[in-house]
């Protein structure tokens, strides 16, 4: 469902309402009509809802399309615009996905299912924050599968497999903001930093 301006919500139905799929890595990939759509998410901290999303690198694919058919509704992501966004239980016991992208124009996406499980991951913490030559990550778990750190442009300007240590060198990173994932057994998680 899409709302603009506080009018009228306008519901997809039928066999191809728009569809999208968050991956853990902040990819995407969708269904507009007869068209795919994919690319992926920055995420950051949200303004009035519990976090934020900003599209990029969208590509639509029309080649199952007749000329002329594709319709598209998500016209957020084609424009990277920010997606203020909650994901919450509605009273209807449905799980739901909304995000904002001005003030009054809302998307939601009903049979939402959180891939990441609750786990000690949803503790952890980094600090010092901001940093200057190191951080450390404080978790229930040191068993971490990789960690990685990418800058506010999405790109991946370190990272590390097996980490034996729970200290991470941020010696060498240009002052700025910073996002770190980390990924054990258990799933992923992402926090922002600002690097001095």
């Amino acid at each position: 469902m899409t709302q603009g301006d506080m009018g009228d919500p306008i519901f997809y139905s039928g066999p191809n309402p728009p569809q999208i799929t968050i991956n853990p890595d902040f990819t995407y990939t969708g269904i507009e009509s007869c068209a795919t759509i994919s690319g992926d998410f920055i995420l950051g901290i949200g303004y009035s809802y519990d976090f934020l999303l900003q599209a990029q690198n969208y590509e639509q694919d029309e080649s199952n399309c007749q000329p002329g058919e594709a319709e598209y509704a998500l016209f957020e992501l084609h424009n990277g615009s920010l997606l203020d966004s909650s994901v919450y239980e509605g009273n209807d016991g449905n799980d739901y996905l909304q995000w904002e992208y001005a003030p009054g124009f809302l998307s939601y996406f009903t049979n939402v299912l959180l891939t990441t499980p609750e786990n000690s991951l949803a503790d952890l913490r980094i600090y010092p924050n901001p940093a200057q030559n190191k951080i450390i990550i404080q978790s229930a778990t040191n068993n971490f599968d990789s960690v990685s750190i990418s800058d506010i442009n999405g790109k991946i300007v370190s990272s590390s497999k097996n980490l034996a240590s729970n200290e991470i060198d941020v010696s060498n990173l240009k002052t700025g903001m910073y996002f770190i994932t980390i990924t054990s057994s258990e799933g992923s998680i992402t926090k922002k930093f600002i690097k001095n």
